[in-house]
């Protein structure tokens, strides 16, 4: 009896050493976050790990944020988040944070703030329940140029430069005129860059200078012509619930002789839907809305693809 006894406390002793260790040996999980390098002209990544998993979202924003806010002494890697800058507060709702900034954020502009706004939303996006992100200075919207920023996700940011500072391309899919100025005409290539650009803005102005810059692209250039006048101006684009609004110079008006005014506004539609972030585009012309484009009606309705505009053609 004894012996039975001695056995069954060895048991229980060994049972509870285990789940001592299994509870010293907390799991970890781990994330990315997105610094400035050090002399503020692309993005390095560094690992971060923490015991709170991508569902506890709350915590985890509040975690990666307090984490923006230094690099430590890495000295490759700047802080996006300058020290002169307070976070007043963060909210979240229906997969939307928004950030609230002091005063201070407007110290930094141009690239710096653009590649610092991009390693901010790369960091925060990678949590399960968090698409978007908007910014806001005190209580008041982001405004930049004049514009609220308004929402942004991952896909707002071509981030080409690597840790090590090298260039990196992506593939994009344009859409021209064909030569008869009638239909829509599908192009695909690989563009290299070397900032961390809001790649709905890269891809219109990609529009506007045409097919013959494209390098190295995969559809012969004779193919097609280009479908906007070539003294449009981006004025403004934002992207705000997946509809992206686009503001152009009245230099978009100078309709182009033999193009059809259709496969004109839907060159920029049909590209900017190729984003997973956009699925309808919005036009003003010098911030206000026009009602025709060319023999195009309704040209300020809220617009979606038209793939039956695309002409189909052999691989």
């Amino acid at each position: 009896m004894k012996r039975i006894l001695l056995s069954f406390l060895i048991l229980v002793l060994t049972c509870l050493c285990v789940s001592c260790d299994s509870l010293d040996q907390e799991e970890n999980y781990s994330y990315t976050i997105s610094y400035l390098n050090a002399d503020m002209s692309g993005l390095v990544d560094r690992e971060y790990e923490s015991p709170h998993s991508s569902d506890e979202t709350k915590v985890m924003a509040g975690e990666l944020l307090k984490q923006l806010q230094s690099s430590g002494d890495d000295a490759k890697a700047k802080s996006p988040i300058s020290e002169n800058v307070d976070i007043l507060d963060f909210q979240i709702q229906n997969r939307q944070l928004a950030i609230f900034f002091s005063a201070a954020y407007y110290e930094r502009s141009g690239v710096e703030e653009i590649l610092s706004r991009a390693a901010i939303v790369e960091t925060l996006c990678q949590l399960e329940a968090i698409d978007y992100v908007e910014f806001y200075v005190e209580d008041q919207p982001l405004m930049i140029s004049g514009n609220a920023v308004g929402l942004m996700s991952r896909d707002r940011f071509v981030l080409n430069l690597d840790s090590e500072g090298k260039e990196q391309s992506r593939q994009i899919t344009l859409y021209f005129s064909n030569k008869k100025g009638d239909r829509l005409r599908a192009v695909s290539t690989t563009v290299t860059y070397n900032s961390a650009t809001p790649l709905a803005e890269l891809l219109v102005n990609q529009l506007i200078q045409g097919e013959e810059t494209i390098q190295g692209m995969k559809n012969n250039s004779s193919e097609v012509r280009p479908a906007i006048p070539e003294d449009t101006i981006l004025n403004n684009l934002t992207i705000r619930d997946q509809v992206c609004y686009v503001d152009l110079g009245s230099g978009f008006n100078n309709l182009l002789s033999g193009i059809s005014s259709e496969v004109t506004v839907y060159s920029i539609v049909n590209t900017l839907c190729e984003l997973a972030n956009v699925n309808r585009v919005q036009f003003t012309v010098d911030g206000e809305p026009q009602d025709k484009y060319g023999e195009m009606d309704s040209f300020s309705s809220v617009l979606e693809r038209k793939l039956d505009l695309v002409e189909q053609t052999e691989q």
